[in-house]
Parts: C-alpha cells; structure tokens; sequence
C-alpha cells in the first residue's frame, strides 16, 4: 500500500474526468468552508455541527435535514474507511469541503483510501448499510479518484437532488 499524499491546502482535489477549465468549478462558490477532521467517531457530529452554523451563516435555503442527513453518511463513510486500514503511521485525517449558493449545498469529503463507495441493499435486520441509499434519496452524489499515486478518493453530493431531466 502506497502512503497518502493529503492535499497540501484546503485546496479541492481535481477530478481527473473534468476538463481542465473545469476542474475548479467548487471555487466559484460565494459560500465556501473548509475543515480537517480526525478519522474518528466524533468527526461526524463535529461536521454536523459545522454544517448546520454554516447553513444558518449563509441563508442559502437548503433544507437543513437533508443537508445534515448527507453530511452525516458521506462524514461517516470516509471516517470508516481511513478506519478500516491499517496504517504504516499514524492515521490521516479526512477532510471536509462545503460550497453553496442560494438553493444549492454541495459538501465534499476527502479520506486517504481508494476503496469506492458501495450502495448495497441491506436485509431487514442489517444494523448498517443504508446510509448511500439515504444519500442517494436525498442528494445527487458521486466519487472520483485524484491523480498520482496514493491519492485518495473524493466523495461529493449536491443538496438538494436536482429534478430529473
């Protein structure tokens, strides 16, 4: 296993599938935040109470429930999956981007693994496995692996879903 390479800033990485000129569509955003988290249980409600403070700052009408559902999972998701490896030193942290406009959130996470977000459909009695389906209901969302070896991945949504074309 290659070592992560964390962003060097709060910088977004790129997404390899967006053409150049589009690769910092995220800066364009009048509200934007920033905050590193440690890989740990108590990052999720540190990311759902930064959320909420911003949402409250920015007045951009996003429906704060949604938004704090698709935090919370996305928060989480990335938590686990820095957990779930063993690392040569110590643990990094996972990093978490939020940019809106009025009527549009988009929150972003970065974690140091490349192990892509898996929907399942958990039986009745499963304690996990719904949080990409609450996402999914409630968000337009996706991943991407930056360049260069040892990258990570990133994961994003888009509050609220946009209506079906």
């Amino acid at each position: 296993m290659s070592m992560p390479v964390a962003p060097t800033s709060a910088r977004i990485p790129p997404d390899p599938a967006l053409p150049p000129h589009e690769r910092d569509w995220h800066e364009r955003f009048p509200c934007q935040d920033y905050v590193e988290l440690a890989a740990d249980p108590a990052a999720v409600p540190a990311a759902r109470l930064r959320l909420r403070a911003d949402l409250k700052d920015w007045g951009i009408g996003v429906p704060t429930d949604d938004a704090e559902l698709v935090t919370t999972e996305i928060v989480a998701n990335a938590v686990a999956a820095t957990r779930a490896i063993r690392w040569p030193t110590s643990r990094p942290p996972v990093r978490l981007w939020l940019r809106g406009c009025i009527g549009i959130l988009f929150v972003l996470t970065w974690d140091a693994t490349t192990l892509v977000p898996q929907p399942r459909t958990p039986d009745l009695w499963d304690e996990a496995g719904r949080g990409l389906l609450l996402v999914d209901t409630y968000s337009q969302w996706g991943h991407y692996l930056p360049p260069g070896e040892g990258a990570g991945k990133v994961v994003w949504a888009r509050v609220p879903k946009p209506p079906r074309q």
